[in-house]
């Protein structure tokens, strides 16, 4: 699962982080029901 959070962004980062696991959910790319890895162990890319 990859997450690219901005702090740059206008958007929160718990917003940046919602929008894209219901955007992967929606996709097909995280199964509806599949356990979120814990924050640390997550590929969370900083831009």
């Amino acid at each position: 699962m990859d997450i690219i959070l901005s702090n740059s962004s206008d958007k929160p980062i718990y917003e940046q982080i919602t929008s894209q696991v219901k955007a992967q959910i929606l996709s097909g790319t995280l199964a509806a029901g599949a356990k979120l890895p814990a924050f640390v162990h997550s590929r969370a890319t900083w831009a």
